[in-house]
């Protein structure tokens, strides 16, 4: 049966390290100000049409709802929120009113329920990336006592450039934590796929488009 501590489903696979030269990349280009050349008018207009999708994304009936079961590469449609047992990966689907994918969140699962990360892809109409966001709620970090919640959140112009990317890291009571002190236990590596059918191939979920 899927187990899950957190409030917020789905979720991420083991693999320990501290505060990694990934973490660090990811971070200076946050702290460099990627919006420098960006027309900040764009950008708004991307953070709505994100907010957008969001907003539809809490009608639960408007999302299509695959899972992956571990040893299996074929996704099982869910329905009315029956998982099967042994799940691997979860996923939910976006589609706009012409049937196009323009939102795919995906989560592995957390059998111990001490971890729940989950990434989300946000597509324009022609399959290209405009937004991506990481989220991390998670124990054992040694820099808090409670869970630690970690987001990432980034914006690409129309040729994939990254105009701007956000990151924070906060405890409980949403005080914010030095991302230096703390361990980041539960971390895997992902990929950000630039267009849809990229990452439908990546992710070997081609059958839902």
């Amino acid at each position: 049966m899927k187990v899950t501590f957190f409030l917020i489903v789905f979720i991420c696979s083991f693999h320990y390290r501290t505060f990694s030269q990934a973490r660090k990349a990811s971070l200076q280009t946050t702290n460099k100000g990627a919006t420098k050349s960006a027309q900040p008018e764009y950008l708004e207009q991307l953070k709505v049409q994100k907010a957008q999708i969001d907003s539809r994304c809490k009608n639960l009936s408007s999302l299509l709802v695959f899972a992956r079961v571990h040893n299996s590469k074929r996704l099982l449609p869910i329905k009315n929120g029956n998982f099967p047992e042994d799940v691997e990966t979860s996923f939910n689907v976006l589609k706009n009113n012409n049937g196009r994918i323009i939102y795919i969140f995906e989560s592995p699962t957390s059998e111990s329920g001490d971890w729940d990360i989950s990434y989300r892809s946000y597509y324009d109409t022609s399959g290209k990336i405009f937004a991506f966001e990481r989220q991390e709620h998670f124990f054992n970090s040694e820099c808090t006592e409670g869970a630690a919640h970690e987001l990432l959140v980034k914006y690409f112009d129309k040729q994939g450039a990254l105009i701007s990317s956000q990151y924070s890291l906060r405890d409980d009571q949403k005080k914010a934590l030095d991302s230096k002190r703390c361990s980041y236990p539960y971390d895997k590596p992902y990929v950000i796929s630039k267009d849809l059918n990229s990452y439908l191939t990546r992710s070997g979920v081609r059958n839902i488009k």
